[in-house]
């Protein structure tokens, strides 16, 4: 899981984004503005986290080149580690993913709360 607060605010970033470039916004709010709110929104309105959005993920496919990729790497540089790889690999999958800004932009809650953020004074 993606715990590291950058990614959090890089997943409401992107919906910030994706709300202003779709008009949904107000058009002096800031999107560092939005982002936050959008945070708060998420995890304090409706009580989940930044993981429950919707997810954009590297398909199968795409995932096991890059296990490979990683595989001839790690046996190049670190063979004595090579018998953790697949495990810790497989621990990381849902850090090649990212918020579908898009689908979370189909949500009415979500459209009705994004449009009324106020321009901070």
């Amino acid at each position: 899981a993606r715990s590291n607060p950058t990614y959090t605010m890089i997943d409401y970033d992107s919906i910030a984004y994706e709300a202003w470039a779709n008009g949904i916004l107000s058009p002096k709010v800031t999107r560092a503005q939005v982002a936050q709110q959008a945070q708060r929104y998420q995890q304090e309105i409706l009580n989940k986290t930044t993981q429950e959005l919707p997810q954009i993920c590297l398909s199968p496919a795409q995932l096991e080149q890059l296990r490979q990729a990683s595989y001839d790497l790690e046996m190049k540089l670190m063979p004595s580690m090579i018998h953790t790889h697949d495990d810790e690999f497989n621990k990381q999958k849902r850090t090649f993913c990212s918020v579908d800004a898009p689908k979370v932009l189909e949500e009415q809650g979500w459209q009705s709360f994004l449009r009324s953020i106020k321009p901070q004074e």
